[in-house]
């Protein structure tokens, strides 16, 4: 999900730094937004990117299918949003320069896919229900700074209705610190490693299917 969702394949994505808008929320009147730092915004993390088309979606315009709704121009786009065609590409101009393409949508619905199948081949690998499913933990300074109902909305993952959600942070991070101070840790990595069965999602037959057909954002 990395090359979306930390600005990489996005017109104006960056990453967390000064300038960047980390989230965006709606509400009466139109939109507003968190950055870092003072001044005008320059760009949108990923976390604000999900924010946004969680709204978008919302409020109808964009459709489940990812593209601008036909019908955009009806619907109340809440300031500052108007809509903005380059040339045969549509398009919505944010705060200043900020835009956000079709093509930008079309790239978090890459992200959005390969996390979905991927899990939900996980859950049959596994053979588990959604419902089974008691703890999901989410890793990463992202998952760590990310509106967990606007996550859901986009359908990032299954829906686990009987799970509690925790944030981890920057699992990397902290393997390593263990690494370095527990002697026993790498041991019990060892025996994790080993008792661990891979899925090698490319090797599934089906998993072109379940990736297209997950493209889609709920309803």
């Amino acid at each position: 999900m990395g090359p979306a969702l930390e600005g990489m394949n996005i017109t104006w994505g960056m990453t967390a730094d000064t300038g960047a808008i980390t989230h965006i929320y709606a509400e009466k009147g139109g939109l507003r937004y968190h950055m870092i730092g003072r001044g005008w915004p320059v760009g949108i993390t990923g976390t604000a990117l999900v924010d946004l088309i969680a709204i978008l979606l919302d409020n109808g315009i964009i459709a489940p299918h990812g593209a601008f709704s036909n019908n955009s121009e009806k619907y109340n786009l809440l300031s500052p949003l108007c809509l903005n065609h380059n040339g045969e590409s549509k398009g919505l101009k944010l705060w200043g320069d900020i835009r956000l393409t079709q093509k930008d949508i079309r790239n978090v619905q890459l992200a959005k896919a390969a996390s979905l199948s991927a899990a939900r081949f996980l859950l049959e690998a596994a053979e588990f229900d959604p419902g089974d499913v008691e703890h999901v933990f989410i890793a990463g300074a992202f998952g760590e700074n990310l509106d967990l109902d606007h996550f859901s909305r986009l359908g990032f993952i299954p829906c686990f209705p009987n799970a509690a959600c925790e944030f981890l942070g920057n699992t990397s991070l902290k393997a390593a610190q263990k690494a370095c101070f527990d002697p026993d840790f790498l041991k019990r990595a060892v025996t994790l490693r080993d008792k661990a069965r891979e899925v090698v999602l490319s090797a599934l037959p089906t998993f072109q299917d379940v990736f297209i057909r997950s493209l889609e954002f709920p309803a």
